[in-house]
């Protein structure tokens, strides 16, 4: 049947390899994200040797899920509630009166 799992791994278990991959790593002391941060912080480092601890990593670690937009935004009401060019100087001060109570 679609969409029913019948077999298998459970979800968020890990591969079997990978499993073994990482006891390995582990029992050579071996981390490949400290190795990874270690070359790019080198004035010149090697390309290719951080290409390979980069695709070594991916298999180590959980690729994150992208953060998802909700469906829909809702709009901006960008109108003006008052057009400024039509209130007179006196309208203007009684108003930057009333957003800084300091002025008073």
């Amino acid at each position: 049947m679609k969409g029913i799992k019948t077999g298998g791994r459970r979800k968020g278990t890990p591969n079997k390899r990978t499993v073994e991959l990482q006891a390995k790593l582990d029992s050579l002391d071996f981390d490949p994200t400290v190795q990874l941060v270690t070359e790019l912080r080198k004035d010149v480092f090697d390309k290719d040797k951080a290409k390979i601890l980069m695709d070594l990593h991916e298999y180590l670690y959980a690729r994150r899920k992208p953060l998802e937009e909700p469906a829909e935004k809702p709009p901006i009401d960008v109108t003006p509630v008052t057009p400024a060019l039509d209130l007179t100087d006196a309208e203007l001060l009684q108003i930057s009166k009333k957003g800084n109570p300091s002025r008073s």
